[in-house]
């Protein structure tokens, strides 16, 4: 495609697409109403049995498992995916149409579904083999939960309403994830011809671009802004702000506070529980594959972390509330889990060892 083609299909997907979210505004408004009304309403154990339930982002885990252990019995098909190499994964894949099929119908609905996706810098499955592979190879290698069993049609009508907006609200996401996916080959088409043309050096450079640059400003100008937008980024790393903050252009960047020494951490419980094992600190995805861990510790987490999410026997997050996704795919597996834990992946490191007590609502250190 041509800079002005790719141009041409992201105005019409702004146009036609993401214009349209404000039906996610309307679908949290109802679901944090209803959720206010049940919390008032009802006790915590109650509420949480209330909300567990199947969901898109756990589908998507089932069909992925299943999928990634239908590749794994094909000698010649994981062998290309250990190996990473693609051209030999699609020729093995050709001599199995059906998982071929079904695996092409996978990536097209979740494909877009990448670790960080409101990062358009990510790589996802689309355009990353290696991140394909590994997360098949991965998924392949772990078993998933059974099922929860759902007895929503007997519950309230408030709590069967409250659990369609949240079903709802997971559909949304997954949409933007979609659509994220395939705004992200745009440009990385898009940054391909640049790099070609000359405009950028790397295809990636586009990334650094601001949408108004890339979509209405001159591509001889490109390459110097990338410049010196990756050398402003780069005196960023060490600084740390604070959860939330205001700030204007010119001024410093506040300090994020020194983490107390504390004998425990204190959460929202998710999912009641109790157990003793090590934690993986992940303050940033990292794609697989992962040390042995029991426990993830996780700033916050997206929907195309919940192949990590399902490995974990239990949940430690900083970020988020009891309708964030960590939260809704925590609730299905029925894996004891806190959110809402300030300062957790500063406190702990990969490998310690821990007790989280998600009944209570408390983490602590026993080495």
């Amino acid at each position: 495609l041509r800079h002005d083609d790719v141009r041409q299909h992201w105005r019409r997907l702004e146009d036609e697409w993401l214009r349209k979210w404000y039906l996610t505004v309307e679908n949290d408004t109802a679901l944090m109403t209803l959720l206010g009304w049940a919390e008032r309403k009802f006790g915590p154990e109650q509420l949480e049995g209330f909300l567990r339930m199947d969901t898109p982002s756990v589908a998507q885990l089932r069909t992925l498992h299943g999928l990634a252990r239908r590749c794994a019995a094909v000698p010649e098909v994981d062998a290309a995916l250990r190996a990473a190499d693609q051209p030999a994964f699609r020729t093995a894949l050709a001599a199995h149409p059906e998982l071929q099929h079904d695996l092409d119908a996978y990536l097209a609905e979740f494909g877009g579904r990448f670790p960080n996706e409101l990062k358009l810098e990510q790589a996802s499955p689309l355009d990353s083999f290696a991140l394909q592979a590994s997360i098949l190879l991965a998924a392949a290698a772990h078993p998933l939960a059974p099922a929860v069993p759902d007895n929503g049609s007997s519950m309230p009508w408030g709590i069967r309403k409250l659990r369609q907006f949240v079903r709802q609200r997971e559909e949304l996401r997954l949409l933007r994830s979609t659509a994220f996916g395939w705004l992200r080959r745009l440009l990385l088409a898009s940054g391909t011809h640049a790099a070609r043309e000359g405009w950028l050096r790397h295809p990636e450079d586009v990334f650094w671009l601001t949408r108004e640059e890339w979509l209405d400003g001159q591509p001889a100008q490109w390459a110097g802004a990338v410049t010196q937008r990756q050398a402003d980024y780069a005196k960023f790393p060490d600084q740390a702000p604070p959860r939330s903050f205001a700030w204007m252009p010119g001024e410093a960047v506040p300090s994020a506070d020194a983490v107390a020494a504390r004998e425990r951490l204190e959460g929202t419980r998710v999912v009641p529980g109790r157990l003793t094992g090590r934690v993986l600190v992940m303050p940033e995805f990292q794609p697989a594959p992962w040390p042995e861990f029991d426990l993830l510790v996780a700033r916050h987490t997206d929907p195309g972390w919940s192949l990590l999410l399902a490995q974990s026997k239990g949940l430690i997050i900083e970020h988020g509330g009891l309708l964030s996704h960590a939260a809704i795919v925590a609730r299905e597996l029925g894996i004891p889990t806190l959110v809402g834990v300030a300062g957790a992946t500063d406190w702990l490191a990969t490998g310690d060892q821990v007790v989280l007590d998600a009944t209570a609502g408390t983490v602590h250190r026993t080495s």
